[in-house]
């Protein structure tokens, strides 16, 4: 999402249907205030394009707000003003800025100087992993990210609502949030939309406070992203993820985890005469093939063992009391989930996620 912020109504709406042409969603404010207000709940965005000149607070004044309100991501800064002064441009270029343009707005190099911003700040990453919340909710992500100790943060995107959740050593990392418990909410109840997890190369030091022991990361992907998600049957969720190696020879390696373990893997070789577009191609191909095998096998195994599971008496697994109480969630019925998640903190009391579930559970049903 970008960010439009003018005093100049004439100007937000020119320039909102200029980004429009471009390809990009945005939201025009004319009051600083309330584009931070806007923020502070929904996260970060993608570029923030800004006057320079505006009543409260100047635009050079707002680029530090923003980035004591973001310390940990870089937002791009595409500055807009009717100073054409040296000495303005000068301190624009000191202050960060990635681009200054004088008005009035000229359209093509405008709409040429936005792709050029966020074309460039994306390429400098490639999320480890993207999918559909629909088939990953963002509890399975927490609980994913908490148990391969990830050190990085996951983007949201559904619609115009944008955030990005970061973590070190698997566990969230709070203080970025100014509302913690209500985004974290807001997140958490989105069906629908897209998630991209970006892993970041760990400094051990600063992992000092939040690992018992460094453990085993898990390297850092090549420029191809992979995919996962998730195939539910009743109370049992299989995870789905397929990702590039670039080992020799390259592999795209496609598995599939029921609790912890790993139940299906498929490998696909002879890729080292593939472009980058295919190679992605055949990613997404794989996947969503081990998505359709993996939902008819589980239907044809519970269709053999009919009625005999429901006689089944036993107690259930962590993993089985997660998955229960997050389908209870997903319903709405949030006292049925608070019951069950509870039963699962009894096994597993340290289990940071399910805390940040209860936490938010705890709010709706006051």
């Amino acid at each position: 999402m970008i960010i439009l912020i003018d005093d100049d109504s004439v100007l937000l709406e020119i320039a909102s249907e200029l980004i429009k042409e471009t390809g990009y969603e945005s939201l025009a404010f004319e009051s600083v205030n309330k584009a931070l207000e806007y923020m502070q709940k929904n996260g970060t965005p993608e570029l923030i394009i800004s006057d320079v000149m505006m009543p409260n607070m100047d635009g050079f004044q707002l680029k530090e707000r923003v980035e004591q309100l973001f310390p940990s991501h870089s937002v791009p800064f595409f500055f807009l003003s009717s100073l054409s002064r040296e000495k303005d441009l000068v301190r624009g270029i000191e202050a960060g800025v990635d681009e200054y343009l004088t008005k009035p707005l000229r359209p093509n190099l405008f709409k040429a100087k936005v792709k050029s911003i966020l074309s460039s700040a994306t390429s400098e990453e490639v999320p480890l992993f993207r999918g559909d919340l629909a088939k990953m909710p963002f509890v399975k992500l927490l609980q994913f990210c908490e148990k391969q100790k990830m050190h990085g943060k996951i983007k949201i995107k559904q619609k115009e609502f944008s955030a990005w959740v970061r973590f070190k050593g698997g566990q969230v990392v709070y203080e970025e949030f100014e509302d913690k418990e209500g985004l974290l909410e807001k997140i958490m109840d989105l069906h629908q939309g897209d998630f991209e997890i970006y892993q970041e190369k760990p400094d051990l030091e600063e992992l000092a406070d939040v690992l018992a022991s460094p453990g085993k990361l898990p390297s850092l992907p090549d420029k191809i992203g992979g995919k996962l998600s998730a195939a539910k049957l009743g109370k049992r969720i299989f995870q789905i993820q397929t990702e590039y190696i670039s080992s020799t020879p390259a592999v795209i390696v496609t598995q599939v985890n029921y609790k912890g373990k790993t139940v299906y893997r498929k490998d696909m070789e002879n890729l080292n005469d593939k472009t980058t577009a295919q190679l992605e191609k055949l990613l997404i191909q794989q996947h969503q093939e081990t998505e359709i095998q993996i939902k008819n096998k589980i239907a044809r195994i519970r269709n053999e063992e009919g009625h005999n599971l429901k006689k089944k008496s036993r107690e259930l697994s962590f993993e089985e009391y997660f998955d229960a109480g997050l389908e209870k969630y997903m319903a709405k019925n949030y006292e049925e989930a608070y019951k069950i998640w509870k039963k699962a903190k009894e096994i597993r009391p340290d289990d940071q996620t399910l805390d940040i579930n209860l936490k938010i559970l705890a709010k709706k049903l006051n």
